[in-house]
């Protein structure tokens, strides 16, 4: 099968069975069904597991067929709403171009790394309420300058 032959045949699959959304600011693409195969095929493509979903319901229901769960995170769910966008239909469409824009606004500063003369400066520049301009300023995140500030990372040294 071609790349563009497993696009659209992804595109028709997820328009009908799959979710996509954000957990703790990652964009995902989920795929339950009882289809093993399909799922493992999923799971193949984009070289990531595939798991049986277990549970107290799951149990109290031996007579169910077993379901089957794969999820793909991170820039992979993105690369592949991007692909399928134009396939899906306007709610998929919405919802996914929805979650492209969180993702470009939590993704923008990169997962640089700070350094202690950068902490330094930024703990001078600091002015109770400024967090998000700093993480701006230093391509972090906001979380990143509130541990700065916070002395959670790179401590201050007090009375040197």
């Amino acid at each position: 099968m071609s790349v563009r032959d497993k696009i659209i045949w992804l595109a028709g699959l997820l328009e009908g069975e799959g979710y996509f959304g954000m957990s703790r600011n990652t964009p995902r693409v989920v795929v339950n069904m009882t289809d093993e195969d399909i799922i493992k095929k999923i799971a193949e493509m984009f070289n990531v597991t595939y798991r049986p979903m277990k549970g107290k319901i799951r149990e109290s229901h031996p007579e169910w067929k077993m379901c089957y769960n794969v999820t793909i995170n991170g820039e992979k769910a993105i690369s592949i709403m991007m692909s399928i966008l134009p396939l899906m239909g306007q709610r998929r469409q919405e919802k996914i171009k929805e979650i492209i824009a969180l993702w470009k606004k939590v993704s923008t500063p990169s997962n640089q790394k700070l350094n202690s003369r950068q902490a330094n400066f930024i703990r001078e520049e600091f002015d109770g309420k400024n967090y998000r301009e700093l993480a701006l300023k230093y391509r972090v995140s906001y979380a990143a300058i509130w541990n700065v500030v916070n002395n959670r990372v790179f401590k201050e040294k007090v009375g040197v």
